[in-house]
């Protein structure tokens, strides 16, 4: 298991010009930075507070890179949060439906809060799109020559965050780091509460920190049955609250509650967090609203507690999915940027970017990921330390995630002329040969769509890595992890395979022997058999539990798109 920390490293300074000005486009709410971009020759566009959803037709001919600079000073409504993050969406749906491969450059201000929203959710984009993103820290007042040096070092360094101090640029890595053991200690009697705490992961937490001697409140929204009773009360927590994550008073009159029986209120762990995987290109405000709710507007309302009741501490669950970026979950990544940020700026506390648990709150990874799920007393023990470390911000995992946040694909050589009707066979085989293995099915023709027989976005992330570990592709060969939502049939896929990567593809079919079909270790006799891989995060009472083989509950499984295989209708 490892902990990571933040560290700003030197890296450059402001010397560098930046090229070629028809290139960018500023997109802005604050008149210093329009009255900058004017000064400078920088194409700029005007907009009211927040309203950054401008339409494609801005990005004229050339433009290959676009700037936001909003206001987002101080900490937000849930409201303005909410409307920002649908404006972030449509911005983002703009930029890929670009032909030209786009850059993303965000500039915050020291104390911006709100900006962490576009920041997470476009790392998740980058990660389906041919989109690079980039993030500019800065501490100076704006002016043109400011501006322009601002945007060069965010162009020399694609996909990196940096901070500017006056002349000096440093760039923000994750270090590994150590935990003291002497943090792990917990109080007998301490009151701590859970927050969103009664899944899979809550329980764990709630039973580890109860064998230490705290006393253990969890708070949710479902009013529990017998059985939900039964295993908290095994787990052992002392009190139950059932609260309203749409209301932030509802979690202030709780805190008063737990407050008036039990005293001082040592740490809020706020564990609240559900999903709603979607493209961006599909994202509506009710997904939006459904991921951002319970993370920017729980983690607002602890922040907005004052009083006696408040607790000494607020700790955060956030998500490695933040760090990393993940397809589909542009929302969810968005909102864990949006906790992060608000732990930054805030006295007292903290976000802990968790990887996997194992716990049957989560599924575990399937076995190509490099992702391994944690033992929850370990991950307990850190999340203890973590806390006593008084570290605004730990990312804390097991296994070798890909952190890169690059995706760009460069235009190939024009291939035109090179393939022909045989190789082109061979090369259907070829992408044929793996979905058949890593979905079950026995055959699937060309021109069928995947997507009508289950295949989904942690399938398709399979099935883009293994072609681009067959094909050894790197720089120009990387694939999008959506690959397979995008090109949904096999001879799209081919043909996208073969615009994109040509050459060294050809290459490929001709020294190699093809595969022969086989099923994927974790495919049934039936066909498809579908998996969520999900970081921490997706926790408390709104998630959804993983479940396991022979389970007797009910199992529902909704598609991307809200597509049901071979159902007549929804209900069906």
């Amino acid at each position: 298991m490892k902990t990571l920390l933040p560290k700003l490293i030197p890296h450059t300074d402001l010397s560098e010009p930046l090229p070629g000005l028809d290139r960018f486009l500023l997109i802005t709410d604050r008149p210093e930075y329009a009255a900058a971009a004017a000064a400078g020759g920088l194409a700029f566009v005007s907009c009211n507070a927040g309203e950054i959803a401008v339409e494609k037709d801005h990005f004229t001919a050339g433009v290959q890179t676009v700037v936001v600079a909003c206001s987002g000073e101080g900490v937000p409504s849930y409201e303005e949060v909410f409307a920002y993050a649908q404006n972030c969406a449509q911005l983002l749906r703009s930029l890929v439906d670009v032909e030209s491969i786009m850059h993303l450059i965000l500039i915050e201000e020291e104390n911006e809060v709100l900006t962490s929203v576009l920041d997470g959710m476009s790392l998740s984009v980058a990660a389906e799109e041919n989109l690079t993103t980039s993030v500019v820290r800065v501490k100076d007042r704006v002016n043109s020559e400011s501006l322009l040096a601002w945007i060069a070092a965010a162009t020399q360094s694609p996909g990196e965050h940096l901070q500017v101090d006056g002349q000096a640029v440093s760039r923000v890595e994750l270090k590994q780091t150590s935990l003291d053991a002497e943090h792990s200690r917990v109080f007998p009697g301490e009151v701590i509460v859970l927050v969103g705490g009664a899944g899979g992961v809550g329980i764990e937490v709630c039973r580890y920190l109860a064998r230490q001697g705290a006393t253990v409140v969890v708070m949710g929204r479902q009013k529990p049955d017998t059985s939900r009773i039964k295993i908290l009360q095994d787990a052992g927590a002392s009190l139950y609250v059932r609260i309203s994550p749409g209301c932030p008073n509802s979690i202030d009159r709780a805190m008063q509650y737990v407050y008036s029986r039990l005293g001082r209120i040592s740490t809020a762990i706020n564990m609240a967090g559900t999903l709603r995987d979607t493209l961006i290109r599909a994202v509506g405000n009710e997904q939006i609203d459904a991921v951002f709710r319970p993370k920017a507007g729980v983690s607002l309302a602890l922040a907005g507690i004052h009083g006696l009741h408040r607790p000494s501490r607020i700790v955060h669950f956030g998500s490695l999915s933040a760090v990393t970026g993940n397809v589909g979950q542009s929302a969810y990544g968005g909102a864990n940027a949006f906790i992060r940020r608000l732990s930054e700026v805030n006295p007292d506390t903290q976000c802990i970017e968790w990887g996997l648990w194992d716990t049957n709150g989560m599924q575990l990874p399937d076995k190509t990921s490099k992702v391994k799920a944690m033992n929850p007393d370990a991950a307990s023990e850190a999340l203890i330390k973590a806390i006593g470390s008084k570290e605004p911000r730990l990312v804390i995992y097991d296994g070798e995630p890909e952190f890169s946040s690059r995706h760009t694909v460069a235009k190939p050589d024009d291939q035109e002329g090179l393939w022909h009707e045989d190789m082109m066979s061979s090369a259907k085989s070829f992408v044929r040969n793996i979905i058949c293995r890593h979905t079950g099915l026995e055959k699937i023709g060309d021109d069928e769509n995947l997507l009508d027989y289950g295949v989904d976005s942690v399938t398709s992330v399979r099935i883009s890595r293994d072609i681009e570990s067959r094909l050894k592709g790197e720089g120009e060969s990387r694939l999008s992890r959506a690959l397979v939502l995008q090109y949904p049939t096999i001879s799209k896929l081919t043909n996208h395979l073969v615009e994109k990567i040509g050459l060294p593809l050809v290459e490929d079919f001709a020294t190699r022997e093809l595969l022969k079909p086989e099923k994927s270790p974790d495919s049934s006799e039936k066909g498809l058999l579908a998996t969520t891989t999900s970081s921490a995060g997706q926790l408390g009472d709104t998630s959804v539990s993983s479940l396991a083989l022979g389970r007797p509950d009910d199992i529902a499984i909704d598609g991307m798109a809200g597509v049901f295989p071979y159902a007549d209708n929804v209900s069906a």
